[in-house]
């Protein structure tokens, strides 16, 4: 979040600009706020069920069956209760899935037509055709000067 605040708010030259997206788009790929978030709704809705299937059907069943005829009780009993503070941690993680994603493509695009003003190729390099011009991404005039080379 503090790299897309300095992207958006740093005055940077665009090799910057450039350099410090890819290094969000690095950090968003280690993120896991989201995936904790997930992990644990999983947890909260379906670990106890997974600890039943465990004890009765699963790997666990045959000495948990003996632990339960020796001592009158479960072998195993888990169950998880979510707290309304839950919903606050769902929504970080919503957002912090969602609003990188969004703000990183936004600068993206915002670099691109920034590059488009400056009269310099878009966000990624082309196939090089056999004349050594970018696969679509030559512009009017370059089309032009190529056009009269050819003629």
């Amino acid at each position: 979040i503090l790299a897309l605040a300095c992207l958006w708010l740093v005055p940077l030259t665009e090799g910057g600009q450039r350099k410090l997206l890819r290094a969000c788009y690095l950090l968003d790929g280690w993120a896991c706020l989201d995936v904790a978030v997930l992990v644990m709704a999983i947890s909260i809705w379906q670990f106890d069920m997974m600890a039943h299937f465990l004890v009765t059907k699963g790997s666990m069943a045959t000495p948990c069956r003996v632990v339960k005829n020796l001592t009158q009780d479960e072998c195993l009993h888990i169950h998880m209760n979510s707290r309304p503070g839950i919903s606050v941690l769902v929504l970080a993680g919503l957002a912090f899935l969602i609003v990188p994603k969004v703000t990183m493509y936004l600068c993206e695009v915002a670099l691109d037509r920034r590059a488009a003003l400056d009269g310099k190729v878009g966000k990624l390099p082309q196939v090089a055709d056999v004349k050594g011009d970018a696969v679509g991404c030559t512009s009017p005039a370059q089309a032009n000067q190529t056009s009269q080379v050819e003629v």
